[in-house]
């Protein structure tokens, strides 16, 4: 009679719900298996269907049978209890659907005897037994010993042996030749037959022919080596040492550096805390964007900013012109000194705005620069062209008479008469005519500039401005030159623009002496020069023009 203990389906990967057909005593017997391995993820959706938390995927294998627990018996007796019918039956059938449950068990099991190969067994290979595990390290051996000595198979120039399951291959090769060199002799020549392999060498001296390891230690400075000096190390002039680019870098900013330069600030009281020069000293400028306010020296040129750096300590200007007031809105350069928070006057800065506007009329001023000789003679006879000026309509009476033509008779009957028209109007006026001409050649000459008065006269405010700045121009005039020699006379804090090598210089009171912000790369360097040998670090030099020199030397690198 066959017995239903479990049943099995294949997974579809939509299906949760599977029913089953055996009967139980208690759910908690019901057991399921998804793929061979058994799972929890599932609950009762009723007394016979099995319902999974998520539908098996598709073609998993699904078992769902009963696993009676028999740790205890379903009901248990006590002397004087009432036996109930019921009771008796749970244990009968517990005892049942355990006994089906074991003889499934064991029709489904293997038997040791003659199903079994064990390891003193000869191999048989079916599917009607099963082997031990000693039986199967048996036979993987022997299988494993078999293949290795007849599926290895020994190339041309090889000799095979086999033994147990071991195989020895042996080189075998006729007229191989080696080598033993020393010192700067090295393999130049191989013959190689048509295996691969070496049959004869020749070999080579390179002793004077190419440097030895030895005379390259000798010779050559090494990456890593004491010779070497990298930015991340303390600098050091030496004829024995080569410095990375890295480290030249690093130098030469370290150089830039300690020379100094300007140091904008916005205005007068912004000056750092400490001294902006590199030694504490002297030397360094310090440009004021803008005065924030009027600033006013003292009898001896001395003015104090209260307040005056970053951390409200008092600055003290000196040099100053003496009892003059500094306007607001005008820039300043002053110098340091080797007294924390004073400074020396270098000059004034003119507003940009202002020389803007003089630069914006520059063809006007240059107009009146060209014709400044009449402009004076104008000047020197103001008074006379004012008297001319007041006198115009007089003068044009005498214009608008000159085109008559007329026989008045005597003078003195044309004055009496009234006939001589304005003529007495002239003669009241004699001594202006007669100024008029007295001057005539400069009236003469103003006419003949007459555009050019003009041209003045339409840019009278830009001329009123630079005249009430005619100082700070005069001053900007003398103090800053642009020329390709140096400027004669010149005065300490003067600034030149030297035009044939491109550089800001300024007067130390002894010479010219070049301003620059600092190099921001080596290749803003036109004269580069380096303190000792240049490694290139493994990479190559590209566009190299004339390489000259008394001790040229090129390494090649090591030969392998």
């Amino acid at each position: 009679m066959t017995v239903t203990i479990e049943n099995t389906y294949t997974g579809n990967g939509s299906t949760t719900d599977y029913s089953f057909t055996f009967p139980y005593l208690d759910t908690t017997d019901i057991k399921a298996t998804l793929g061979g391995n058994a799972t929890t993820a599932y609950s009762l959706l009723n007394a016979t269907t099995v319902r999974f938390d998520s539908a098996p995927a598709n073609s998993t294998a699904i078992r769902i049978y009963r696993d009676t627990s028999f740790d205890n018996p379903k009901a248990t007796f006590y002397p004087g209890s009432a036996i109930r019918a019921g009771d008796l039956n749970d244990n009968t059938l517990q005892n049942l659907y355990v006994s089906q449950e074991a003889n499934v068990d064991v029709l489904n099991s293997w038997k040791k005897g003659d199903p079994t190969i064990i390891s003193t067994e000869t191999w048989a290979s079916n599917n009607t037994q099963i082997a031990t595990t000693g039986s199967i390290d048996g036979r993987i051996d022997a299988k494993v010993d078999t293949a290795m000595e007849s599926d290895v198979l020994a190339g041309t120039d090889l000799a095979k042996t086999a033994s147990g399951g071991q195989v020895t291959i042996n080189h075998s090769v006729t007229g191989a030749a080696s080598v033993d060199n020393s010192n700067g002799t090295v393999i130049q020549d191989l013959t190689i037959n048509g295996r691969g392999h070496v049959t004869g060498t020749g070999s080579v001296d390179l002793d004077g022919r190419y440097y030895t390891e030895t005379e390259i230690d000798n010779n050559f400075y090494k990456i890593g080596s004491a010779a070497e000096i990298r930015s991340d190390e303390t600098w050091s002039a030496s004829d024995t040492k080569i410095a990375t680019t890295s480290a030249i870098d690093a130098r030469i900013t370290d150089i830039v550096d300690e020379i100094g330069g300007f140091v904008p600030i916005d205005n007068e009281t912004s000056f750092p805390n400490a001294n902006p020069d590199i030694d504490n000293g002297t030397g360094t400028l310090v440009s004021i964007k803008a005065l924030g306010s009027n600033l006013t020296s003292n009898g001896s040129g001395v003015a104090t900013i209260a307040n005056g750096t970053l951390g409200n300590s008092t600055v003290t200007i000196t040099g100053l012109a003496n009892s003059t007031t500094y306007a607001a809105t005008y820039g300043m350069i002053v110098e340091t000194t080797s007294t924390l928070n004073t400074y020396t006057f270098h000059r004034q800065v003119p507003k940009a705005t202002e020389v803007t506007t003089v630069a914006g009329s520059i063809s006007n001023v240059n107009t009146v620069a060209t014709n400044i000789a009449a402009i004076n003679t104008t000047n020197s006879n103001i008074s006379a062209i004012t008297t001319v000026n007041s006198n115009t309509s007089n003068i044009n009476a005498v214009a608008g008479q000159i085109t008559f033509s007329e026989d008045l008779g005597l003078i003195t009957a044309s004055v009496s008469t009234g006939s001589g028209n304005n003529i007495n109007t002239v003669a009241t006026n004699i001594t202006n005519v007669n100024t008029v001409a007295g001057i005539s050649a400069n009236v003469t000459t103003v006419a003949g500039i007459s555009a050019n008065v003009t041209t003045v006269a339409g840019s009278n405010s830009n001329i009123t401005t630079v005249a009430n700045s005619i100082a700070d121009v005069n001053r900007y005039a003398n103090e800053y030159k642009i020329a390709n020699s140096a400027p004669g006379s010149p005065s300490a804090g003067d600034l030149w623009y030297d035009g044939s090598n491109n550089v800001l210089k300024y007067y130390t009171g002894s010479t010219f002496t070049g301003i620059t912000p600092g190099l921001t790369d080596v290749i803003n360097d036109t004269t580069p020069q380096l303190g000792g040998h240049l490694d290139c670090n493994d990479k190559n030099l590209t566009e190299v023009g004339t390489v000259s020199g008394d001790n040229l030397q090129m390494d090649f690198g090591t030969l392998s």
